[in-house]
């Protein structure tokens, strides 16, 4: 079934109000946050919010305004994610970690939610947001957190392919089969590791032999998560090298094999509790199909990755739905 997306817009709304029902849809859409304006007499916004599971996207326009995140607004918020915004026209700001991320249109830059940031719009607010799990970000890339509030441009060859692609998919995605939208946000959280991957100086490090060579080991643990046999040494000898040089390439990225299986294996299970066609299948069935039949060790490792546990986090994504 096609997922909905669902639009809300201040131009119903009474112009005193504007602002104040602006605040508690900004709210409810994301997570909590502090959003402010120059002008609350003349503000007007709309939000057009799609919610697949695994990701939401939306676009985001109206009145400038600055969005802030607060340490004490995470204390009070227990799920984690990566936000990517992307600049559609105007310009915008992401502040995180020190660092700032002015973005012209095409550009992009992620920032997390369990750290404060800062959105700047001085203009005109377009911009088209993807919220991410941040689990599902780190098992693409373990060292994200590093490449917060940094521009990837869409002048650039690499940059502006990719910010084309998100672009398109975003637009085309609602209307798509359950199993297309599957495959199509598994390309947009690629899409956008990889143009993070483009600015992380250990991914530089790496020759171009070696580059593919890690590719290659990804794509064959992804394609193998079912095998209660995979791990480092069966990787190794898949790739036709020794565990010990495969490990060195993995570490240069900043990760290990017996992580990125483990990470891999924990988005698998928790895209299969969200599915709602998987009901009738216990958790621990779901956890034996991709190669945990260790229940204590899944349910230890699953809440430090998603903070809680996978029962609750079947709860929780089907009151989602």
């Amino acid at each position: 079934m096609p997922s909905e997306t669902h639009i809300y817009s201040t131009e119903s709304i009474r112009p005193d109000q504007r602002f104040d029902f602006w605040r508690d849809v900004i709210c409810d859409a994301y997570l909590p946050i502090t959003c402010m304006t120059p002008n609350r007499s003349e503000f007007h916004g709309q939000i057009s919010l799609t919610r697949l599971p695994r990701l939401n996207l939306s676009r985001v326009s109206g009145s400038p305004q600055h969005v802030r995140r607060s340490k004490s607004e995470i204390g009070r918020d227990r799920d984690a994610y990566f936000m990517i915004s992307l600049q559609l026209s105007g310009t915008g700001a992401v502040v995180q970690a020190g660092r700032e991320a002015v973005l012209a249109a095409g550009d992009f830059a992620a920032y997390s939610t369990i750290e404060p940031y800062e959105i700047r719009c001085e203009t005109t607010v377009d911009q088209l947001i993807l919220q991410v799990p941040r689990s599902a970000m780190l098992a693409r890339l373990p060292q994200a957190d590093l490449l917060t509030a940094r521009r990837i441009q869409s002048t650039d060859g690499l940059g502006g392919m990719l910010s084309s692609q998100i672009r398109q998919s975003a637009d085309l995605v609602a209307e798509q089969s359950e199993l297309v939208q599957q495959h199509m946000r598994d390309l947009m959280i690629d899409y956008v590791a990889t143009g993070l991957s483009s600015l992380a100086p250990s991914s530089l490090e790496l020759s171009r032999p070696e580059q593919l060579l890690l590719n290659r080991a990804k794509a064959y643990v992804k394609a193998n998560l079912r095998d209660h046999d995979l791990s480092r040494d069966s990787v190794a000898r898949a790739m036709g090298m020794s565990a010990r040089n495969l490990s060195r390439v993995f570490a240069r990225e900043g990760q290990s094999i017996a992580g990125f299986i483990r990470a891999a294996r924990l988005e698998a299970i928790a895209l299969d509790l969200a599915d709602p066609r998987l009901l009738r299948m216990s958790v621990t069935e779901i956890a034996l199909r991709w190669g945990m039949p260790n229940a204590q060790h899944l349910s230890r490792l699953f809440k430090e990755t998603y903070g809680v546990s996978p029962r609750a986090y079947r709860v929780e994504q089907q009151k989602m739905q």
